[in-house]
């Protein structure tokens, strides 16, 4: 029997194992630079409130989240044992994304060859999409690391027809769903994997009985998590407006794989050369290759057609797609090695192969330089900061959207700088515009509105001022209130600018009944609104 000292010797002294190496250690700086840098956004902090409660209270919050609870128990003794800092909660999501580039190397090489191994891993180890999520405190990284392993072992399984590979398919697909509820939705494409083959080849009714059977079993385990999903639908229900519009899913899709970094021009030239090389892997396959590559295109489109449906209903948004990221790489890996087999010979197989490997390379170096110096999320450090200079003890400080509180605690301590926070939630105080055309309105139309509905605002104040010159969209108006002559109005900035007096506005809602029955203004020296803009994702 060989030792493992002889086994790592033979294995280091292997040509492809030394790139896959380098691969994964490029893979790994690039998720673990600047891993703290970056500003926890809304997501994240809620990750943090939750698991900094005790186990059977974490347990209880989370049962009430969007999300299963798997992500939140592995990541619970993390915290307990080193704390809440922004690396610290980052570097699980890390290590599953820098585990996933020598798993995808193992998939590619199972499904084609080595070739198609190291191209995935190293597509993977610099896709920007990839490398955003591993830097992130939330389940992303993880169910894509479980779906990959699903998917492993059964395909193996289904070749093999090996009792281990199905129990390692039952066991991945499980964990996967109590991860991300979406990856149920790769149990669909291999049913219909199971379904389309069995019509084209002549199906191995054995095998074909097993994976049955096994679908069955993950259902069967899966019941408990999709039961409290079904409790939660009616909650989740009316949220389209925060997610992506069906029109929208696959190209937002397509893009957000293909190096697409919002605001970057260059980011398109990058999706048509990713979308490229994806649809070679998709079109010039071998006759040999046929069946895998019917698996990889089920994996790929059919959760996409689904969410086609899902996204008319709750909130939905690319990332919540993540589990399509490998089949969508291996792909395109194969397309590379089929546009570099176009070559007559050798060496011009070789050069064809470099070229498309070093254009895909060239047009992701923009899209990485523009993460790594470019925030992307709000800036809540600066937030904090700000707030820290400009309030005094006995301030209220109101926060629009609702949903901005629990970031800016986490760098903003409410004890220390004797203030209060409090969220408005402006969605629940009756929002109308009866009379106003959302498309022909100007915030200087509201602000006579608001003056002649009796509520004293100063047009000379420089910040009016600056927002009357602007034109108002349906996106800019966090909420309008009108019983009568009591008026409540915000707009909401769309604009990444650094917090500054001209966007620090005071609004006194003296007449406003639903603030009133919340708040005891009487106690403070000052309500301050503090007008945030739209946090949204930056990939």
């Amino acid at each position: 029997m060989m030792s493992l000292k002889k086994w790592l010797e033979t294995l280091l002294s292997n040509r492809n194992m030394q790139i896959l190496i380098l691969i994964v250690l490029l893979g790994a700086f690039l998720r673990l630079y600047q891993l703290g840098t970056e500003s926890i956004w809304w997501d994240e902090a809620w990750t943090i409130y939750a698991v900094s409660q005790p186990f059977a209270s974490m347990l209880s919050i989370v049962a009430r989240d969007v999300h299963p609870p798997l992500y939140f128990v592995i990541l619970y003794p993390v915290v307990h044992l080193f704390g809440t800092s922004e690396a610290v909660m980052r570097l699980p999501a890390a290590i599953f994304g820098i585990m996933t580039i020598p798993l995808i190397y193992v998939v590619g090489t199972y499904f084609f060859s080595q070739r198609e191994g190291l191209i995935s891993a190293f597509l993977l180890s610099i896709s920007v999409h990839h490398i955003y999520y591993s830097q992130e405190a939330r389940m992303y990284t993880l169910v894509v690391l479980l779906s990959l392993l699903s998917v492993y072992f059964f395909y193996r399984a289904y070749k093999e027809d090996s009792v281990h590979m199905w129990v390692g398919f039952i066991v991945f697909s499980t964990l996967s769903i109590y991860t991300h509820y979406f990856a149920g939705l790769l149990i669909l494409s291999i049913v219909l994997f199971i379904v389309a083959n069995s019509l084209i080849n002549k199906a191995d009714k054995k095998i074909t009985f097993h994976t049955i059977i096994s679908v069955i079993s993950i259902l069967v385990f899966a019941v408990p998590i999709y039961s409290l999903f079904i409790q939660q639908a009616p909650e989740k229900l009316g949220l389209l407006s925060m997610g992506t519009q069906p029109l929208y899913v696959i190209p937002n899709v397509l893009a957000s794989f293909s190096q697409w970094i919002i605001g970057l021009d260059l980011s398109i030239l990058s999706v048509f050369v990713f979308l490229g090389f994806f649809l070679f892997g998709l079109l010039l396959s071998t006759k040999d290759d046929r069946a895998k590559t019917l698996f990889l295109c089920l994996w790929f489109f059919i959760p996409i057609i689904a969410s086609l449906y899902i996204s008319t209903l709750i909130a939905f948004a690319p990332r919540h797609l993540a589990i399509l990221l490998p089949a969508y790489l291996i792909l395109t890996s194969r397309g590379i090695t089929a546009f570099s087999e176009i070559g007559r010979n050798y060496h011009m197989q070789i050069l064809m192969g470099a070229f498309a490997i070093l254009l895909l390379v060239g047009v992701s170096i923009a899209p990485l330089y523009v993460y790594y110096t470019t925030p992307q999320e709000y800036d809540w450090r600066e937030a904090a900061e700000y707030l820290d200079n400009a309030t005094h003890s006995g301030d209220l400080i109101v926060l629009v959207p609702p949903h901005s509180k629990l970031p800016l605690r986490y760098y903003f301590d409410e004890g220390n700088n004797k203030v209060r926070i409090v969220n408005v939630n402006v969605s629940a105080l009756n929002v109308t515009f009866p009379d106003l055309d959302f498309h022909n309105i100007t915030n200087r139309d509201v602000i006579n509105r608001l003056n002649t509905s009796g509520i004293k605002l100063d047009t000379s104040n420089y910040s009016w001022k600056n927002l009357s010159d602007i034109k108002l969209e349906p996106s800019h108006l966090s909420g309008y209130c009108g019983k009568g002559n009591k008026t409540y109005f915000v707009v909401l900035s769309m604009e990444l600018l650094p917090f500054d007096t001209d966007w620090e506005i005071y609004y006194w809602f003296m007449n406003h009944t639903e603030i009133k029955s919340t708040i005891n203004l009487g106690s403070y020296k000052r309500m301050i609104i503090l007008e945030l803009k739209n946090e949204c994702n930056g990939n």
